[in-house]
């Protein structure tokens, strides 16, 4: 799998698009259509992607494995929010309870226990082409979820920051940086429990 990736993302109109024809090629982009209820983006005949961005970085998954169906990327800076009471309205149990373990330690700790969870979420469903508001989603926190009929493998990304080659706290933006990835994928991959490894690209400034 593959993750291109810019820290320099303005969130103008279109520039999402001019970023993923920079990738794809602007004939594969032309192509894309959306399929079930809530318009998951594919391209016939190519490799499944995910687009995601929060503040000045974007980034597309890409997964070229044989084995893998469909991908999710979410990435997330953090933000104040009150993170207990969206988890009790949307996180499956296990995640919940992780979230009340957290409640008992630090502020910063909910917090972190939330994003992490919360992408991990994000990611799963958008592999699923479902809607984050449904509260049907399992729980991401065990690394695999049996998902509206298909197995997936979520994991914790963490993405390049600039000026380095790993890391998550960001150098454009205040604020942590939380990613996930998820696939969907088929029972060989699924039984062995490995995500397949990610190479970054960094698509550098879009300017």
């Amino acid at each position: 799998m593959r993750i291109y990736y810019t820290h320099s993302y303005s969130g103008r109109s279109g520039e999402s698009r001019e970023l993923l024809a920079s990738v794809l090629g602007s004939e594969n982009v032309a192509r894309i259509r959306t399929e079930g209820e809530f318009g998951k983006p594919v391209i016939d005949g190519q490799p499944p992607f995910s687009v995601s961005h929060s503040g000045d970085m974007w980034a597309v998954l890409i997964s070229e494995e044989d084995d893998v169906i469909s991908c999710g990327l979410d990435i997330q800076y953090d933000r104040k929010a009150d993170y207990e009471k969206i988890a009790r309205r949307f996180f499956a149990e296990k995640d919940a309870e992780l979230m009340r373990r957290a409640s008992d330690d630090s502020i910063s700790a909910v917090r972190d226990t939330f994003f992490r969870l919360w992408s991990g979420r994000e990611a799963l469903i958008k592999a699923a082409g479902g809607s984050v508001a449904d509260r049907e989603c399992p729980a991401v926190s065990g690394g695999s979820a049996v998902y509206d009929g298909g197995l997936y493998l979520i994991c914790d990304i963490q993405m390049p920051v600039s000026g380095s080659s790993h890391g998550v706290q960001s150098g454009g933006c205040s604020g942590y940086l939380y990613a996930a990835a998820a696939i969907r994928c088929g029972r060989e991959t699924y039984d062995r429990g490995v995500m397949p490894g990610i190479q970054f690209i960094n698509l550098g400034s879009t300017d």
